[in-house]
């Protein structure tokens, strides 16, 4: 599946059972992957929203202009 928000839920799954499992190694590469998808997808929805806030002001700048 190539849905970034389910694959971010496997990688914290595997992480915790890793970590309950005592295999460090694994645990770990599943927190790393966890951690980078989670900071990515934060990133995204940040720069929508910056986006969406300066599509307003530009549409409220138009709009006082006429």
């Amino acid at each position: 599946m190539n849905d970034p928000f389910y694959q971010m839920q496997v990688f914290e799954r595997v992480y915790l059972y890793n970590k309950e499992a005592n295999n460090i190694p694994e645990a770990l590469m599943g927190l790393e992957k966890f951690k980078n998808l989670k900071d990515s997808l934060f990133n995204v929805e940040k720069s929508i929203s910056i986006n969406e806030l300066e599509q307003n002001i530009i549409n409220q700048r138009t709009r006082k202009d006429k």
